[in-house]
Parts: C-alpha cells; structure tokens; sequence
C-alpha cells in the first residue's frame, strides 16, 4: 500500500490510516521530494511526472512490483501518472480531493492560480494560519507544539514550494491527471469533500467520464484533506472498496457514519 501526500505536507498525514491498513499491508508512506524534510533544492525540476519517476524508482529500488496506491490532492495526480504509466503494477487506485482536473465551476483559490498566484503557499504566519484554517470543515485535534513547528518548517521552506507550486501549475500540461484518465486501468476509487475550498467537486464529473472502473463517495461537511479531518469514515470507505477489488482482505474493521 503506497500513500501520496499533497502539497505543502509530510507523510504524517497519513497516520491515522496506516494503523489500521498495516494489519493487511505492508505500508509505505514516503515523503515526496521537497516536502517532510526531504533533500532538495531550487535548481532541481518538480513536475510531476519527474516525482512519479522518483516515486517509482524508489518503489522498484524496494524490490516492489505490485501495490495500492493511495493519493491525495498533488499526491493524487503522482498517483495517477503511476497508474497510466505502469498498468500492470498497480491493483487499485484511491484519489482523494485530487489535482490535476479543471473543474466546469472555479473555486476561489482556481482563479487566483489562474492568475499566477501561489495561495497555498505562506510566505508568514497569518497566511500559514489562513492555509489550515481553508483546509478544513472541523480541524482535527493537532497540538499547539506541532503545528507551531509545522508552521516553521513550511515558512522556512518558502522559496523551495515556490519553484514546486510553479512546476505544479505553470507548465505546459497542468491538468496532468484530467489527460491521463483514459490511459489508466486499475479499479478506482474518488472520495471528495463537499465542502472542500481548493478544488470544485464538478471536477467529480470528469473523472467520473474519465475512468473506465470508478466508485466516487462524496462525504459531507468534510475539506480538502478527509484522512486527516475524518479517517475512520475514509477507512471504512476505502476498506470497503479494498475487500472489492481484493477478496482475501476483509471488510471494514471500523464504525463510522454512513456518508452518501
């Protein structure tokens, strides 16, 4: 099982779902290059097909031929390019919130990158504090020396998320994930916020054109970042869709709201 963090996080966000998925899976949940105190530099590219190629070398260097993958926001577009590109490895794929689709209706935060911004990434404290207060509906307990260090280490990594949000965005292909769904195979599963600010839930309908094995969960009051905001509902979910696709592993092993 293989877990992709978006942008400007760490592979901590994951946490609260690998406790449970390690009972049946080997988890890995590495931090993509530039991010969770990764080696990187300025001069460096980070388009995301070059992190699917780093993602996949590192997976290949592990001797790992077949697995899960599991993305969220730019995770999910890494995750995407991996699944286009190499079919026969991956079993299943999970998209949670994922960028990469022009949505039919723009969010806020859409028309400011439209104009060549950057608002996910602070470059000061009100800004950091602005970026988590969009992310969700109900922030999930996080202790005040936590996210005191959180908002250090994305302030002091200003300049570098800069040249990644630029490759993110400004290059020639920026909605990779939208030109790569015809090309992917694997049985998917979409799960996405309703009350998500950073990307428009229209963007549902193209994956929904766009995949030829898709379940899209639509979960209510719920932001950009479900697994962190509510992970036993995403687990239940997304182990449901796991014991489909994969028989030998069974059903949710959690309680939790059923979301429609």
């Amino acid at each position: 099982m293989v877990m992709v963090h978006g942008f400007g996080a760490n592979a901590d966000h994951w946490v609260r779902m690998a406790g449970s998925l390690v009972k049946h899976f080997r988890v890995l949940a590495p931090n993509v290059p530039g991010f969770g105190g990764t080696s990187a530099s300025i001069s460096e590219r980070f388009l995301i097909p070059l992190q699917a190629e780093r993602l996949h070398a590192f997976l290949q260097a592990l001797g790992i031929q077949r697995y899960h993958l599991v993305g969220n926001s730019m995770g999910g577009n890494i995750a995407g390019m991996l699944a286009h590109n190499y079919p026969d490895e991956v079993e299943s794929l999970t998209l949670l919130e994922p960028q990469g689709i022009e949505s039919r209706l723009p969010t806020a935060l859409d028309l400011q990158i439209r104009q060549g911004l950057a608002p996910l990434v602070p470059g000061n404290t009100k800004e950091f504090d602005h970026v988590a207060e969009l992310l969700f509906v109900k922030r999930p307990f996080i202790p005040r020396a936590v996210y005191l260090h959180l908002r250090q280490q994305a302030l002091a990594s200003e300049a570098l998320h800069r040249v990644i949000w630029k490759d993110l965005w400004n290059n020639e292909q920026p909605y990779l994930l939208e030109k790569n769904l015809p090309g992917i195979r694997a049985p998917t599963l979409v799960i996405w916020g309703d009350a998500n600010r950073f990307l428009h839930e229209t963007a549902i309908e193209k994956l929904e054109q766009g995949l030829r094995d898709v379940r899209v969960v639509r979960m209510k009051a719920c932001g950009h970042a479900p697994m962190l905001e509510r992970p036993a509902e995403v687990l239940k979910h997304f182990e449901e869709f796991i014991a489909h696709v994969e028989p030998r592993v069974p059903g949710p092993t959690v309680s939790a709201p059923s979301v429609t």
